[in-house]
């Protein structure tokens, strides 16, 4: 067996190990308790308008972007807790014209949350489900854009308790928003992806 796989077989039987010591460890009282984490990642971009604006064929997109947010949560039963997130992104907006003219400037998001989580413990591992809204505020100086516009934010991941007051944690969730400064181009929504990873406390 080479080097390589041996270290694949190690690694996956460490992982192995630590999802059995966490599924089979007794379940966690959440109730009660709070917690911050950090996590960073990726923030998946989504097709802002593709079609004609002005007679003229136009193609506009958010590119995928880095991401970091701070979530705190207070659970008030073993299952249910509010959640509250801030963070922010970079996602390179691209404009084009077939033919014509590519034109790609940077932009900023700062992102404001809230909302409902619902977790479910088994042992050391905590699957969870989440949803709440907020706010998303674009800008970009290149491309003179400044908005804040309404979010709505859903989805899950799992937190893995490797002692009682520290945890790790993977995230992902669709960040929908409804920009409002898009005269003409029929925009009603755009899905932003977060996928993330990190770590927390818990107090």
């Amino acid at each position: 067996m080479s080097y390589q796989k041996r270290l694949v077989a190690v690694l996956l039987a460490v992982i192995f190990a630590l999802f059995v010591l966490t599924v089979t460890a007794q379940a966690l009282n959440l109730k009660g308790r709070g917690s911050l984490s950090f996590s960073a990642g990726q923030l998946l971009g989504d097709t802002l308008f593709e079609g004609f604006f002005e007679g003229i064929p136009l193609f506009s997109e958010m590119d995928d972007g880095s991401l970091f947010m701070f979530r705190g949560e207070a659970d008030f039963t073993n299952n249910i807790g509010i959640e509250f997130g801030i963070g922010g992104a970079t996602n390179d907006l691209i404009m084009s014209s077939p033919g014509v003219a590519t034109l790609e400037v940077d932009m900023e998001a700062v992102m404001l949350n809230g909302g409902i989580v619902v977790n479910v413990p088994i042992g050391r591992l905590v699957p969870f489900v989440a949803g709440g809204v907020g706010l998303v505020n674009f800008s970009s100086d290149e491309a003179f854009i400044d908005e804040t516009d309404l979010s709505v934010n859903f989805g899950g991941g799992v937190k893995i308790y490797v002692t009682d007051h520290f945890f790790f944690r993977v995230d992902a969730r669709d960040h929908l928003t409804f920009p409002e400064d898009t005269p003409d181009m029929d925009l009603e929504d755009v899905h932003l992806i977060e996928l993330s990873g990190g770590v927390g406390v818990t107090f």
